[in-house]
């Protein structure tokens, strides 16, 4: 490797402008187990490393906790000095068993400063004569303007399955131990974004905290297709009220959902969607993901930037929507649309359908002739029969991996059932901008929405019976707690509250499963 050409690289960090020029691509990057996933690069344009995922697995019979990827595997010559226990959940698993997660920080590798250089070689393995691409993975404990990702998680967790119960996997025989390099969200997209030289075969990865180990993810070119790279979602009620007016509960509404590359071209084919049989046949052409069983990504800590549930909510009025102690039951996932949250009880109603319907995805597990199942790009929710007046907040979120560009984005809409009066939403947190702004801002990060209200409209105003942290509280309370590059205190609730909550904040350390 050319260190001229690094020190020329790390200029450019200077003097290059700090957002995207306009045709440039983000590359999702993903090593498992030391092999790259394959990158099919479309057309010639500018490309920067947005995504940048090395994952280490080690499978056991018997427990021994992530010892066997310190011992051997991909990350095994990390220096995994000061690694410690640091959390630890359980789950059910929906076959009357659960599942345990043990997760792992404070190694030196996950504390210490680091630099990723990413550089094109030709079909030989030699280095081609173009500037690489720099990542400042910066450190663990501080987020700084000179960190090249806006999110950093180097960790490492075991996943236990089959435990018969809460604290008792004596009998499980299903463990898997991870280490995980986790970096994304480029903070300035515009610093260093260049074109693939011409035979570039591959992307080699050196990292200084493993500098004896190069990785190399494939790189090949694809002709130019009626898509290309972007992703843009429209959502659309293409019912209208029966009445002329607004919806009424009970009544059925069928919402158009138009998936769209950057220029506007849709991804689907005369209304149909790829099938479930279709995503998991290595993905799908378009790019759009579907929920991906294999993935098990975790909250903060493992590949939940990975996941790809294409869901489609609804939740109102707006001025009453917010978290509940719901639990939603795994049973109710086998419906056409799931209930979340019910008037009487919650003050507001919602409900979520996927796409594929949900009972596709899982009807599939005991009969995979289900997953041939036609998927529409039309999708009917009901106003939940005891639907109060008010706004409603319709949205969906959805995923794109194309291409070595990943994209996540959604779509809001509001309609008025019951009234033509409009209600609103009156949040009682703020402040996210203070640190999500610019490339970070909460309308790029995650699900690319920006929405707050959205999520509230259903997806994550309660838990699941698989997911305990589904709930949005929840989910912001653990994050923010487990972040130590959070530059404030996260036991300061004033930060984000405009008045001191009266309730315990659950997702916090020693706040989790099962809630009291």
């Amino acid at each position: 490797m050319d260190r001229r050409a690094i020190v020329v690289a790390m200029g450019m960090l200077v003097f290059a402008p700090l957002t995207a020029q306009a045709g440039s691509r983000g590359l999702s990057l993903r090593i498992d187990d030391g092999v790259g996933t394959p990158i099919a690069a479309v057309g010639n344009d500018k490309r920067y490393v947005d995504e940048l995922d090395i994952v280490a697995n080690a499978a056991t019979p018997d427990d021994q906790g992530i010892t066997p990827l310190t011992t051997s595997g991909d990350l095994a010559d990390l220096d995994w000095t000061g690694v410690e226990l640091v959390d630890e959940e359980w789950r059910p698993d929906g076959a009357g068993t659960f599942t345990r997660q043990r997760f792992y920080r404070n190694a030196r590798w996950m504390e210490n400063p680091g630099l990723f250089v990413v550089y094109p070689v030709d079909a030989h393995g030699h280095p081609l004569p173009a500037l690489p691409y720099l990542v400042n993975s910066g450190t663990d404990n501080l987020w700084s303007a000179f960190d090249s990702m806006f999110v950093r998680r180097f960790v490492a967790r075991q996943t236990t399955s089959g435990c018969a119960a809460v604290d008792d996997c004596s009998g499980a025989t299903g463990h898997v131990a991870q280490a995980l390099v986790q970096l994304r969200q480029a903070q300035y997209p515009g610093i260093g974004d260049r074109r693939l030289p011409h035979g570039t075969k591959a992307l080699r990865v050196f990292w200084t905290a493993d500098p004896c180990h190069l990785r190399d993810i494939p790189v090949s070119s694809a002709a130019v297709g009626e898509v290309g790279y972007g992703f843009g979602v429209e959502l659309e009620a293409a019912t209208p009220p029966g009445n002329g007016q607004f919806y009424v509960p009970g009544e059925a509404i069928t919402f158009a959902l138009a998936f769209t590359d950057g220029a506007g071209n849709r991804l689907d084919d005369d209304g149909a969607l790829p099938t479930y049989a279709d995503f998991l046949d290595h993905g799908t052409a378009s790019g759009l993901r579907y929920f991906d069983a294999g993935l098990n990504p975790t909250l903060f800590y493992a590949l939940k930037h990975r996941e790809g549930n294409l869901l489609l909510a609804m939740g109102g009025p707006s001025d009453a929507i917010g978290v509940t102690d719901y639990t939603v039951p795994l049973g109710d996932f086998f419906l056409p649309e799931v209930p979340v949250a019910f008037a009487a009880e919650h003050g507001f109603s919602a409900v979520v359908a996927g796409v594929p319907p949900l009972a596709v995805i899982l009807g599939g597990l005991f009969d995979p002739t289900v997953w041939n199942a036609p998927v529409s790009d039309e999708v009917v929710l009901h106003v939940p029969a005891d639907a109060l007046p008010g706004t409603y907040v319709v949205a969906i979120k959805a995923r794109r991996d194309f291409a070595g560009e990943a994209t996540n984005t959604g779509d809001v809409l509001r309609i008025q059932v019951g009234t033509t009066e409009e209600t609103s939403w009156a949040p009682t947190t703020g402040g996210c901008n203070g640190c999500h702004s610019g490339t970070a801002a909460l309308g790029n990060i995650l699900h690319g929405m920006g929405d707050r209200e959205s999520c509230l409209a259903a997806c994550h105003s309660a838990a699941l019976g698989n997911e305990p942290d589904g709930a949005l509280d929840y989910r912001i309370h653990f994050i923010h707690s487990r972040s130590d590059r959070y530059p404030a205190d996260p036991y300061d609730c004033t930060v984000c509250h405009a008045e001191q909550p009266d309730d315990a904040p659950k997702g916090y350390p020693g706040l989790g499963w099962p809630f009291e």
